[in-house]
């Protein structure tokens, strides 16, 4: 009997296991592994927390599909054979053949090919079937190719090179009309491209990819790859190192890759970044990553009123790691040694802490009687701060500010820029820190303690404890803002519609864990308990019929 609960106790761990462990798509194997960038969509993840009826269903579905644009294309979309409960990829790879450098590629899942045929005809009755085999293909228009077999849709969009088109000139550019045709690629090409998408070779698959397998089996609503190898190396080869003559070892971006999840969850849209740093790199990753801001410099920035506040710290010692690793540091000391100033003696000059707070953010907007249009007046107190490391280094920093007249000396440790004019910005000197603002007293304030109080809960988690932290309270930012708008064609429902949905945005990390910077940000909303996702297109759906209503009214003003 003992035996027997072992056994059932070992079966039923194995079962949590497997069940917390998000698997991988069949389908994501004909993700080559050069792939610039991969956009995922989790549908069957997402229908486990909303309703898709309450989307599919709702006004805004209902109006986006009525659009004259739109109305041909999605007739029968629903019935087309595509397995929407499933993961939804979309890649681009880089292809100099094409316009742009670039092809994007579609992966949809089928469970129905009958039907997807069914819909293919009917909605593009010029479209050829042609039987390949193993697989069938058809032109869907002079720049887009499908392909597809029982389970699985490719389609491929490309344009030909040198396509810009050229425009009739308009002020208005929305107006702008091409006066020639956009060149087609040959149905040939496109063949090849559909031959090469269905047969990729394992060695070749992005799932091979640990970063990638790792990313996708979090189960995210949508997730994001950035192949930063493949696009530094096309970038130094066409961009940077052609116009500069710098050449780089590839080692540099080796492996390199960014990874982002979203997800829409009841009352906020979070969101897990990280950023693979190449194995020739790490260790300066480790040096950038591993202290924490300054404590006591985000405790004295002021919160009064406050909207916005961010902080970081920035290693001067990872930062000459990084020109030591890139060959740049003996070209900068060349550069510097004509001021007497050597990498060193910048660097020093600060201990990498720094931070901003922008408090009474305000806009108001007055429309003059001879014109039906605002002029918006925007206003916000600023403090920007430095940790000052060595006293002499930073003066000596400032003399040479002073000497090349960038800046000029204004008062006791207190500096303004040359024809700076009115409201131009002050930077006050202290023992630890060197403030920089569009009030001297807010600046004196900081430097004497004074005014500074005590954080929101979420702001205070967000930027202290952490390389790197933001906060900005929408709330805070909207309730200042008074457009007057009865007389500009938009209705102040608007504003209003704008103002009670998101409450505030919080982001923090920077640490480096695991080879990777690691960050995660959440867009919190005012109502808690709705998911996200449903409550941005309520949001649109009002805010569309909020300008509506202004326009009509306006519009009745006018005539």
């Amino acid at each position: 009997m003992r035996k027997q609960l072992l056994l059932l106790s070992a079966v039923l761990s194995l079962l949590i296991t497997l069940s917390a462990c998000h698997s991988m798509p069949e389908h994501a194997k004909f993700i080559p592994k050069d792939a610039t960038g991969v956009l995922s969509v989790d549908v069957t993840a997402m229908g486990k927390k909303i309703a898709w009826s309450a989307i599919t269903g709702s006004k805004i579905f209902d109006e986006w599909k009525a659009r004259p644009q739109q109305k041909d294309a999605v007739k029968g979309l629903d019935k087309a054979g595509i397995d929407y409960l499933n993961t939804l990829y979309l890649y681009t790879q880089k292809d100099d053949r094409f316009g742009n450098d670039q092809k994007i590629v579609a992966l949809l899942p089928l469970d129905d090919a009958t039907q997807w045929e069914t819909f293919l005809k009917s909605n593009f009755p010029a479209a050829s079937i042609k039987d390949q085999g193993k697989r069938k293909e058809a032109a869907i228009n002079e720049n887009s190719y499908a392909g597809w077999d029982k389970h699985l849709l490719v389609i491929v969009y490309a344009t030909a090179p040198n396509n810009a088109p050229v425009y009739l000139e308009n002020s208005d550019d929305s107006l702008n009309i091409p006066v020639q045709p956009v060149p087609a690629i040959d149905a040939a090409t496109f063949s090849a491209e559909m031959e090469k998408a269905f047969n990729i070779a394992k060695d070749n698959m992005l799932v091979e990819n640990k970063h990638f397998t790792a990313l996708q089996k979090e189960g995210h609503d949508i997730a994001v790859w950035v192949n930063y190898e493949a696009a530094m190396s096309d970038y130094m080869t066409k961009g940077a190192g052609s116009a500069t003559g710098l050449s780089f070892s590839n080692s540099l971006w080796k492996d390199a890759a960014l990874t982002a999840g979203l997800d829409f969850n009841k009352g906020a849209i979070k969101s897990d970044m990280k950023y693979y740093m190449p194995v020739e790199l790490q260790d300066i990753g480790r040096e950038l990553g591993a202290a924490n801001v300054d404590k006591e410099l985000v405790e004295k920035l002021p919160t009064d009123n406050l909207d916005m506040i961010t902080a970081m710290h920035l290693s001067p010692k990872g930062i000459k790691a990084v020109l030591e690793k890139t060959g740049l540091l003996g070209l900068v000391n060349v550069g510097l040694a004509s001021q007497n100033l050597s990498v060193d003696d910048v660097l020093n000059a600060f201990s990498g802490d720094m931070g901003f707070a922008m408090n009474n953010f305000n806009i108001e907007t007055t429309v003059s009687s001879d014109s039906s249009s605002g002029e918006y007046t925007t206003r916000a107190d600023y403090v920007y701060v430095l940790k000052i490391n060595k006293k002499e280094n930073f003066e000596k920093l400032l003399q040479l500010a002073v000497s090349s007249q960038v800046i000029h000396t204004s008062g006791n440790n207190t500096y303004t820029l040359i024809n700076g004019g009115a409201g131009a910005p002050v930077l006050i000197v202290g023992d630890k820190y060197a403030v920089v603002s569009n009030n001297a007293a807010n600046a004196n304030a900081y430097l004497s303690n004074k005014g500074s109080g005590k954080l929101p809960e979420l702001a205070a988690s967000s930027v202290k404890g952490h390389p790197l932290g933001m906060y900005i309270d929408i709330q805070q930012m909207v309730k200042n803002v008074n457009p007057g708008m009865e007389n500009t064609g938009l209705d102040s429902a608007m504003l209003a519609e704008a103002q009670k949905l998101l409450d505030n945005i919080a982001m923090s990390g920077g640490e480096f864990k695991n080879n990777a910077f690691q960050w995660s940000m959440s867009a919190n909303f005012m109502n808690k308990e709705e998911n996200s996702l449903i409550q941005i297109l309520n949001f649109a759906i009002h805010f569309e019929d909020s300008k509506n209503k202004g326009l009509s009214a306006y519009n009745g003003k006018m005539y």
